[in-house]
């Protein structure tokens, strides 16, 4: 079993299939099934995390996705089981106890959807809902008036950088 490590935006960080991709490939004047072992790198990501890095790298959560699906460019008449060609790749699912921007974070050997005709939606995010955790700094003696005082100057910190409140209170561990 690898090692859980987690995926970022990087043009090393790869998606591949286990399987193979088998497209409808111009043969003459007819279309055969032909099978490909499609893959794609991170580097081209999109909608990934904006505040969370890993090696200086932007976090590739499940909300995520991957570009530029390479590997079937024969297959023009797309999958025969799912009509993706050059499309999206996505992780099915990630961690279940650590999340990034309230999406769960991906990691190396997660199961993912390679080639993909379409971005699909937003994936589930994980909100604090109505039980915010209060943002505790360090050194802040602990009272409840300082601890206020220090939340409030943090909110409007992240305020101006345009951060939630549940991006604020995120704790990743």
């Amino acid at each position: 079993m690898a090692i859980p490590i987690s995926a970022r935006r990087e043009g090393t960080n790869i998606m591949h299939c286990t399987g193979p991709d088998v497209c409808w490939t111009p043969m003459g004047s007819s279309m055969v099934r032909v099978p490909y072992m499609s893959m794609v790198t991170l580097g081209s990501a999109v909608r990934t995390s904006r505040t969370v890095q890993n090696n200086g790298n932007q976090d590739f959560q499940l909300n995520s996705r991957a570009l530029a699906v390479t590997g079937h460019e024969p297959g023009v008449g797309k999958g025969v089981k799912v009509n993706g060609y050059k499309s999206h790749a996505l992780a099915k699912k990630g961690s279940k106890t650590v999340f990034s921007e309230g999406w769960a974070v991906i990691r190396d050997s997660d199961p993912a959807w390679i080639n993909r005709p379409g971005p699909g939606g937003t994936e589930p995010h994980r909100g604090m809902g109505n039980d915010h955790v209060p943002i505790l700094l360090a050194g802040s003696g602990g009272t409840p008036g300082n601890n206020r005082a220090q939340n409030k100057q943090v909110r409007a910190l992240g305020k101006q950088f345009g951060l939630t409140n549940d991006q604020l209170e995120q704790r990743d561990y």
